[in-house]
């Protein structure tokens, strides 16, 4: 359960425990605004997500985003997680 009281989703509806990989609503939340920023002050540049792909990414200046590297250890409360 998150912090808030509220079960953490994952992708396919599957609980943390049956995802090899799972995927936050705060991943994809993260990445979504990051985007959005991104687009709005720099509007050339490109973007390669880990949660939406790729966008203009033959541009001169390029973002990798991965918003939460380390899920698994950010769901279950573990502090062995990073910002990318």
């Amino acid at each position: 359960r998150g912090e808030l009281g509220q079960e953490l989703k994952v992708e396919e509806n599957r609980s943390v425990f049956q995802s090899a990989s799972p995927v936050t609503l705060a991943d994809r939340a993260a990445e979504r605004k990051i985007r959005e920023l991104i687009e709005e002050s720099c509007p050339a540049h490109g973007i390669i997500g880990e949660e939406f792909g790729e966008q203009n990414i033959d541009a001169d200046f390029v973002w990798v985003l991965d918003p939460i590297d380390g899920t698994r250890s950010f769901i279950t409360g573990r502090p062995l997680f990073g910002t990318l």
